[in-house]
């Protein structure tokens, strides 16, 4: 207390029998003077104070003297203010709507009192003493403080306290296993899996974390507040498939944490080709070769997908290629080796899939003794089901020193890579030379279906 003078406080003087003299108010200096008294004795009763003290309503009695000045004086208290600061236990940001119980030094309800924009709840018009604050209902996303907080309020004092609120957090612990058996990956059903790479959107769409699964298949999100969150797969580990649904799930004071587990199914490649030409051929004959059933039979895309048909190169040589047309629309190149390179060169660029074609074989530059000896069609990146429509052709002459009996043995080669593991698909087809003058047959050469030999592996 000050003992400054408090102008504006109201008094009632009365005589002793309850007789009303008048109200009065002090002046600056604090003051009431009442003149022209009658000895007697009065009843002072201050009846309004200002704002943050405390109203003395005790009433005083005083004997007025003839003249003599009778002096009273009164004592207003400062009521205490308690101020409350309620923060973020991180961030030290205020927090609203955060509602608190006050009680008195007997744990009796004085009121609920709730935090302002400024996370602030300040009063006054308590009596100084014992008070207790305890939190009733905090804001969304943090733990409740239910304790007991005591605050000494003082006399014409403030006394202030901050509390601070922790957030919920939760998280998510993710187990990526095997779907089914892996051969590629050497795993067995429900093995755990690494490299799974998981993305962690929030309600607004935004991206939280980014984890990685370990050695044992497991991987822990960050801590993440309160909310909604949509999870996915977006990197699958070396020789699986991607899972493409979506788990959702939500943080909540009740449920913090999860645990989750993501099955995918194991990359299975799988390649074809086929090959097919005539049956016998006479020294000297053209014939052809056409190339069916090439495909990619896997449950994924293949990378590094080609075709190569390598020649019998004693026997036959190679005049033109129809290119055929495919199912995928995208570019391609054709590429060939000769008998003096082992080198790939460049036959035809930028091939559309959706035309076929027509390439001749006799090409610019070769050497006078040089010839094609094998073709290769390079795809780059195929996707599942791609597959030829129109077969590829091949045109080829026989050599006519070639003997009646002779067998033409051509290979035709298809590959492909499913995260970097080869796999391909060879298909034979072997022609009978047949020396009409020799054989003293009219009808020649036959044509017709044959099986001829395939081989296939991953």
């Amino acid at each position: 207390m000050t003992g400054r003078p408090l102008a504006g406080v109201t008094f009632q003087v009365e005589k002793l029998g309850g007789e009303r003299i008048g109200g009065f108010v002090t002046d600056a200096a604090g003051r009431i003077i009442v003149p022209d008294l009658t000895a007697q004795w009065l009843v002072i009763k201050e009846t309004a104070t200002l704002k943050g003290y405390k109203l003395d309503s005790k009433p005083v009695n005083v004997e007025v003297k003839s003249g003599k000045t009778t002096v009273v004086k009164f004592k207003n208290q400062p009521y205490p203010v308690l101020d409350l600061l309620k923060i973020d236990a991180e961030t030290g940001k205020p927090l609203a709507d955060v509602q608190f119980r006050l009680l008195d030094e007997k744990e009796r309800e004085i009121g609920v009192f709730t935090t302002n924009d400024r996370g602030r709840i300040t009063l006054t018009g308590l009596e100084a003493g014992t008070v207790y604050l305890q939190e009733v209902k905090g804001p969304a996303g943090y733990e409740l403080d239910e304790k007991l907080h005591q605050v000494r309020l003082e006399w014409g004092k403030t006394s202030r306290v901050t509390l601070k609120n922790s957030r919920i957090y939760g998280q998510i612990e993710i187990l990526k296993v095997a779907a089914d058996e892996s051969k590629l990956a050497k795993v067995e059903a429900d093995a755990p899996l690494a490299g799974a790479v998981f993305e962690i959107y929030d309600a607004k769409g935004q991206l939280v974390d980014k984890l990685t699964t370990n050695a044992d298949g497991k991987a822990v999100s960050k801590l993440l507040p309160v909310g909604k969150y949509v999870g996915r797969e977006v990197e699958a580990p070396k020789f699986f498939l991607l899972n493409r649904k979506d788990f959702v799930f939500e943080v909540t004071a009740e449920q913090r944490n999860f645990q989750l587990t993501v099955k995918d199914e194991s990359k299975k490649p799988e390649v074809t080709i086929e090959k097919r030409g005539n049956v016998e051929a006479q020294p000297g004959q053209t014939m052809t070769y056409s190339l069916s059933e090439i495909t990619n039979r896997s449950n994924c895309s293949l990378e590094n997908f080609y075709f190569e048909d390598v020649l019998s190169t004693e026997s036959v040589r190679l005049n033109r290629i129809h290119t055929g047309t495919f199912s995928e629309i995208l570019t391609y190149k054709v590429t060939y080796l000769t008998n003096l390179s082992n080198r790939y060169r460049v036959l035809a660029d930028n091939l559309s899939s959706q035309i076929s074609h027509s390439l001749s074989c006799a090409v610019p530059g070769l050497a006078a003794n040089e010839y094609v000896t094998a073709v290769r069609f390079e795809f780059g990146t195929v996707q599942q089901n791609f597959v030829n429509q129109d077969n590829p052709v091949l045109e080829v002459s026989v050599l006519p020193e070639l003997l009646d009996g002779q067998r033409i043995q051509n290979t035709v080669t298809v590959s492909g890579e499913c995260d970097g593991a080869p796999i391909y698909d060879r298909s034979r087809w072997v022609t009978v030379v047949v020396d009409q003058l020799i054989q003293g047959r009219r009808t020649l050469p036959k044509t017709g279906i044959w099986k001829g030999e395939s081989e296939r592996k991953s």
